[in-house]
C-alpha cells in the first residue's frame, strides 16, 4: 500500500479563487490608478501592480513585527512592577511579624535607608542603561525601516490602492474619476465592466473582512495578512500561515484493517475511519499501514463513549483471537492503571485520567525505538502527567502498527499519524471529520 503523501489542494469543486473573465474589475482600475501615478511621477516608471503588494505585503509585516515587540516588552514590564509589588509587599508583611527593641529598628531603618539609596543608585543606572538599549533599539527600528524604503510618490500611490481597495469597493469607477480630475488627465476611459456578472473572488472577501485579520485553517488563529504568504490565498477558507504551511501536509488519516480485526459486533464506518463496537464484549482492530520499524513515530486517537475500558497500544501486523491485551506482540494501556507489555500485565503506572472525558478524548501515543519507549499523554496535558511503557525491543524485524481492543457498546475510535514534535501539543492542528 503506498504511504506517499500528496500536495494539498483547497477542496473546492467550482473554484471561486479565479475569475472567469480575462480582468477582474479590480485589476481594471489597479492598472489605470498606476498608470496616472506613472504619468505624473518619474520615480514610478519601473513599478508594476506586483511590486505595489509587495511593499505593502512588507510593510504589514513590519508593522505586525513592530507591535508584536511592543506587546512582549509591555508584558515584560507588568510582570516586574508585579515581582517588585509583591516583594514590597513580603518586606511589610515581615516587618509587622517582627519585634525588635527601639535600637534593633533604629538599625535596621538605618539598614533599609542605606539598602534604597544603593536601589536607587542602581535604578538610576539601569535606567540610563534601559535609555541606551531604548535608543539603540530605535536605532535598529530605523534601520529596519529603511529595509522597506518607501518614496513620497510610493506612498501616494500605495495610499490610491488602499482606497480602492477599502473605501471604493463597488465604487471603483468613481475613483478613477476623481484621481482623474485631481491629477488633470486629458483621455479619460469609459466605465470598466465584464462580459458577464462575477461573484467576488473569496481571497479578496477574506481580505476585506474582520480588519484585516484572518483565520488559518491549520491552527484557528486570527492573523494579519503579512503573515500568510501571497500564493496560500488561491485556497481561500482553507489558507494557511506561514508558520502552518509548510507541514500542512505531515498529518496523515489512517484506516482500519479489513482483515486483522475481530468480525463480531465490531463494525468500520466511514471508508474504514472508524471502528465502532456494537455491542458489549472485547474486540479488536490493526490499523492497515505498514509497519514501523525503526525512528520515533506518533498518532493521535480520537475516542468516543469509551467509558472506563479501551487499550489504545500497538502490536504487529498480523490475525488475533481477541480479547488481544496480553498477547504476543501487544503493547498498551487500559483503565484502572492497567499497562500490557506482549504477554504481561504490568502494574504501577498512572492511566485512569485518559478516562477522564468518557465522551471524547484525544490522547497522543508516541513510540520511541532508540528508547525503547511508548507514552501516552493526552492532548494539552502537562508533561508530567504522561505514562511511559519501557522494555520494547529497540528494533523489530516485524514492526509495529496501532491497536485498539474495545469493550463496550457505542464505543468507537480513529486515529491519524502525526509528527512527533506534535507529542502532546497542536490540539487545532489535526482535525478529525465525525
Amino acid at each position: 500500500m503506498s504511504t506517499k503523501q500528496k500536495k494539498f489542494h483547497s477542496p473546492f469543486i467550482y473554484t471561486t479563487f479565479t475569475s472567469t473573465d480575462s480582468k477582474t474589475v479590480k485589476e481594471e482600475y489597479q492598472d489605470r490608478i498606476l498608470k496616472i501615478y506613472q504619468s505624473k511621477y518619474a520615480g514610478l516608471k519601473d513599478m508594476t501592480v506586483a511590486k505595489v503588494h509587495e511593499i505593502t505585503f512588507k510593510l504589514e509585516k513590519q508593522r505586525a513585527d513592530k507591535k508584536k515587540k511592543e506587546e512582549e516588552e509591555q508584558k515584560k514590564k507588568e510582570e516586574e512592577e508585579k515581582l517588585k509589588k509583591e516583594q514590597e509587599e513580603k518586606k511589610e508583611e515581615e516587618k509587622d511579624d517582627q519585634k525588635e527593641n527601639d535600637e534593633e529598628k533604629r538599625k535596621k531603618e538605618e539598614e533599609e535607608k542605606r539598602k534604597k539609596e544603593a536601589e536607587e543608585a542602581a535604578n538610576k543606572d539601569a535606567n540610563k542603561e534601559q535609555e541606551k538599549k531604548a535608543d539603540d533599539e530605535s536605532t535598529k527600528e530605523e534601520k529596519n525601516d529603511e529595509d522597506v524604503a518607501v518614496s513620497q510618490e510610493e506612498k501616494k500611490l500605495l495610499r490610491a490602492f488602499e482606497l480602492l481597495n477599502e473605501e471604493y469597493i463597488g465604487r471603483e469607477h468613481e475613483f478613477y474619476v476623481f484621481l482623474c480630475k485631481k491629477y488633470d488627465v486629458d483621455k479619460m476611459l469609459d466605465e470598466f465592466t465584464t462580459a458577464q456578472y462575477m461573484t467576488p473572488l473569496l481571497n479578496d472577501y477574506l481580505c476585506e473582512q474582520n480588519n484585516g485579520l484572518l483565520t488559518c485553517y491549520e491552527c484557528n488563529h486570527e492573523k494579519l495578512r503579512a503573515e500568510f504568504d501571497l500564493d496560500e490565498f488561491a485556497n481561500g477558507a482553507y489558507i494557511a500561515c506561514r508558520k502552518c504551511a509548510p507541514d500542512r501536509d505531515s498529518v496523515k488519516a489512517l484506516k482500519w484493517h479489513e482483515t486483522f480485526r475481530s468480525t463480531g459486533n465490531l463494525r468500520l464506518f466511514e471508508s474504514n475511519h472508524i471502528a465502532k463496537q456494537e455491542g458489549n464484549g472485547h474486540q479488536y482492530a490493526l490499523i492497515d499501514d505498514t509497519p514501523v520499524k525503526h525512528g520515533i513515530h506518533c498518532w493521535r486517537w480520537k475516542s468516543n463513549k469509551h467509558r472506563t475500558w479501551l487499550m489504545w497500544g500497538i502490536s504487529y501486523l498480523q490475525q488475533y483471537d481477541a480479547p488481544t491485551y496480553l498477547k504476543d506482540g501487544v503493547y498498551g494501556i487500559s483503565g484502572s492503571n492497567q499497562v500490557y507489555k506482549s504477554g504481561q500485565q504490568v502494574r504501577g503506572l498512572q492511566t485512569t485520567h485518559f478516562y477522564g472525558n468518557q465522551e471524547e478524548q484525544y490522547i497522543d501515543m508516541k513510540l520511541d525505538f532508540g528508547r525503547g519507549e511508548l507514552s501516552f499523554l493526552v492532548v494539552g496535558d502537562p508533561k508530567d502527567k504522561m505514562t511511559t511503557i519501557d522494555g520494547l525491543p529497540n528494533n523489530s524485524t516485524k514492526g509495529f502498527v496501532p491497536h485498539i481492543d474495545i469493550y463496550y457498546k457505542e464505543a468507537q475510535c480513529q486515529i491519524k499519524k502525526i509528527p512527533a514534535s506534535w507529542f502532546g501539543k497542536n490540539a487545532s492542528r489535526v482535525k478529525f471529520q465525525w
